[in-house]
């Protein structure tokens, strides 16, 4: 019953596009909070390690979508180490964009498959819906956004995932 339910959740998530409601965001706030409340829920040597921007990163966003975002994020890179790891999570500012990195050490993307990563209903779990990172990418071009995948340099396992969005004035 769960995972139906689960399943509805993220298809009504996309297929009901919000209207942003936008605020000052502050990303290393949102990591954190994010970071400090997951709990994986079948790896319990799932790790997350931050690398949080000494100037605080703030962009014009929607919190909660952004908040969804980032937790589709985490949620992939859990799955994607089943026998545990670390999940990197960085945040900075480079020039007029906020930018978060996750790096995992997982087994990587498949060159077959990195065209549809972002397809609504593609996925190569057997318990998916398909749905995790189109959402991500739906928020992301809301937010005038972009993200963007790729394996690991050679010889290092996993994925790293580039979210990047517009900062907002420098607040203080």
């Amino acid at each position: 019953m769960r995972r139906l339910d689960d399943r509805v959740k993220d298809f009504l998530a996309f297929a009901r596009v919000k209207p942003l409601n936008l605020e000052k965001v502050n990303l290393n706030a949102l990591v954190t909070d994010i970071a400090k409340n997951f709990s994986s829920r079948t790896n319990p040597r799932f790790r997350i390690e931050l690398h949080l921007a000494e100037q605080k990163p703030w962009l014009l966003g929607d919190a909660d979508q952004l908040h969804q975002a980032v937790v589709n994020l985490v949620i992939n890179a859990d799955q994607a180490m089943p026998n545990g790891g670390t999940l990197s999570m960085e945040t900075e500012t480079i020039e007029d964009s906020v930018v978060l990195r996750l790096t995992d050490e997982g087994s990587g993307i498949s060159a077959v498959h990195r065209d549809r990563i972002f397809e609504p209903f593609f996925t190569t779990k057997k318990e998916g819906t398909g749905l995790g990172l189109a959402i991500v990418h739906q928020i992301a071009t809301a937010h005038r956004g972009k993200i963007t995948i790729r394996n690991r340099e050679e010889g290092e396992s996993g994925v790293m995932i580039e979210l990047r969005l517009p900062a907002a004035c420098i607040l203080r």
